[in-house]
Order: C-alpha cells, then structure tokens, then sequence
C-alpha cells in the first residue's frame, strides 16, 4: 500500500467569522497552542506530587498575507464596538483540514478575544503581512462539510 504524503499548509483553509461575515485570512503561518495552568500538590506522606493541568483556553497565532484591506477593516470595526461598550458580536475563528487521504476535518475556535495585532508595512518587494494573535476559550472538533 502506498504512503500518503503529509499534510501542510495548502491543505487548510482558514476563516474568521464575525457577526455573521466571513473573512478570508490568507494565512502564511498559524499555530494553536494549548493554554493551560500545571499544578503539582504534595500531599503529606506521599513520594510524588500530584500533578494536574487545568486548561485555560488556547492561543492562537495568525500571520496571513493582505491581498486588500479587509480584514484590517473588521479589527477596527471590533475595536470601535468595543469603544461604543455595546453588546459584543459573535466572533470565531474556523479551520477547515483536508489530509491528502480523502478525508476532512474541521475545527472552530469560539469564545474568542482578538488581541494586539500587529500590520506589517513591507518594503518594495516584500508582502504586507498582518499578525492577528487570539484568545480562545474554546477549540473544538465540528462537523467539516
């Protein structure tokens, strides 16, 4: 049987939804890391610690390519309704995973704070980038359709 080659990159799609839009972020990196606090109590008596980890929420690290302005346009859109101190919108961030084995799979980040971006003005010849960290309180598995 033959091996199927790993994945990478062009095989994840990457969407940020907010307020029922969609926005495209033409990702060159992402990387979603567990947040999580470590805990070891020693308990009188005992040889070894007991240890546990109590999950926080993940960070998640977006660098994308600016095609236009777009989404530059809905993080200040999220900033101002943060200024207004009106009702917050509803936000994620989903990525859909096609492995080179026919299958799919997709994952959605909810419970989401946007955190200090950061636009990258490039040189003559280098691409614009925009670096967008996040704030997750979830990330689960979904239904990929």
């Amino acid at each position: 049987m033959a091996q199927t080659p790993f994945f990478n990159g062009k095989n994840v799609t990457l969407i940020f939804l907010r307020d029922s839009k969609t926005i495209h972020f033409l990702a060159k990196s992402m990387s979603v890391k567990e947040n999580a606090t470590l805990a070891a109590d020693d308990v009188n008596g005992e040889d070894r610690s007991r240890f546990q980890k109590i999950v926080n929420g993940y960070d998640i690290k977006i660098d994308c390519y600016m095609e236009d302005v777009e989404q530059l346009k809905t993080l200040l859109e999220e900033t101002a309704q943060l200024d207004t101190r009106t009702q917050p919108v509803d936000k994620g961030v989903g990525f859909l995973v096609k492995p080179n084995n026919a299958t799919r799979a997709a994952f959605e980040a909810t419970g989401i704070s946007i955190d200090d971006w950061e636009w990258n003005l490039a040189g003559r010849t280098d691409r614009s980038m925009l670096t967008v960290p996040v704030r997750a309180q979830r990330f689960d598995q979904v239904p990929a359709v």
